[in-house]
């Protein structure tokens, strides 16, 4: 037995075992689906949002969105822009759940401060002397979040970003990370690039036989040829025993810490589709909060992998896209810039939409946040 084997054996011996249990999540529909699917899609989020809207205010019912009053009162409902384009100077609010059956526009006018999309489930206190006009005072989309307290357990992973070369793949194993989280697009179609998954998944396995104690998860992505370009996305079948796949988007345990991974530009949706207007008001929970961490509440409180109801990319809009749990840590892959933000009990790490970094991600018992490093993949 060489030097390199007998140490690499007894740091095996000695290293913590890294415990991973995944989620098993519900399938998203393709290729039956209705004519008002989004209808449906809509219907089932102001259902599934509602509770935790009621409880955050702390009331028993919301009024109708047409509710027709003088005085002050709470309703609930989905910011729309009624066509569906970016909201500018015609907001409106919907509900498909309470029998109003109309949209009713906002007058935002009066209102200080807010950050809202098309597609965001909001309560909204106001006055309504018309009927078909609701003049803002507040807007309420931060409701009650299931969350579990993170473990006191140690926790090390290393994110790299597709495609994927032999240097990058090589790059992979300068990390002290214990898991690798691939995610796509995996092939390279240029020298030194992969031809096929199947080329891409050999070389990594290849590579992973000097290393006992790392474990590798691939994560489809839109732009990958061999799977359907619908986000949410199946796993790839690879029959690996050391290379496993994962579905995009794919929520797992590793040593107790709930991590949620999302090969989906979400952030580049709700960047593009925000309408902000900023407030002075120190409780308000956007005043002093930079654009990241804004986008990164809308994606944890909204519980949804897709908030915004038209998305730049293709999506199977259905329940399968709800969040029942804020995660511990919850790993995007977007063009826009990396950070890495706290927000509430969750963490968000966007490691960017380019293969050129990589980003390792650590947490210790004595911790109490997770740290966060990019590093350049080549």
């Amino acid at each position: 037995m060489d030097i390199e084997s007998r140490i690499m054996k007894k740091i095996t011996k000695n290293a913590p075992k890294t415990n991973i249990s995944i989620i098993n999540q519900k399938e998203a529909q393709y290729f039956y689906l209705t004519a008002n699917y989004k209808h449906s899609y809509i219907t089932s989020r102001l259902k599934y949002m509602l509770v935790p809207f009621l409880e955050m205010l702390e009331i028993e019912n919301f009024k109708q969105v047409n509710f027709q009053s003088t005085a002050s009162f709470m309703t609930y409902g989905m910011i729309s822009s009624y066509n569906g384009e970016q909201i500018r100077d015609k907001c409106y609010i919907f509900n498909t759940i309470d029998q109003s059956n109309v949209p009713v526009k906002l007058n935002l006018e009066s209102i200080e401060g807010f950050s809202i999309y098309n597609g965001q489930i909001v309560a909204i206190k106001g006055k309504n002397p018309s009927g078909n006009e609701i003049v803002v005072e507040k807007i309420y989309c931060l409701p009650v979040l299931n969350y579990k307290k993170p473990p006191n357990e140690t926790m090390n992973l290393t994110v790299l970003k597709g495609p994927f070369s032999q240097a990058t793949v090589e790059s992979m194993f300068e990390t002290n990370g214990e898991v690798l989280f691939l995610l796509g697009p995996f092939c390279d179609f240029s020298q030194n690039g992969f031809d096929s998954i199947r080329q891409f998944v050999d070389y990594v396995e290849l590579k992973l036989s000097k290393f006992p104690l790392s474990k590798a998860f691939i994560v489809p992505s839109e732009e990958d040829y061999f799977t359907i370009s619908v986000f949410p996305q199946p796993k790839p079948d690879i029959g690996h025993s050391r290379v496993l796949s994962l579905p995009n988007p794919a929520s797992l345990y590793l040593n107790g810490h709930l991590i949620l991974i999302s090969n989906f530009d979400s952030i580049l949706d709700l960047c593009s589709e925000e309408l902000y207007k900023p407030s002075s008001n120190p409780d308000d929970p956007f005043s002093s909060v930079d654009k990241m961490t804004r986008i990164s509440y809308h994606m944890i409180f909204q519980k949804s992998l897709a908030p915004v109801l038209y998305s730049k990319s293709c999506v199977s809009y259905g329940d399968w896209l709800n969040i029942d749990i804020a995660p511990h840590l919850y790993i995007l892959s977007s063009k826009m810039k990396q950070f890495g933000a706290e927000v509430g009990c969750s963490f968000v790490v966007n490691v960017g939409g380019s293969n050129k970094s990589k980003c390792t991600i650590s947490r210790y018992e004595d911790q109490a946040k997770y740290n966060i490093e990019f590093k350049a993949s080549d």
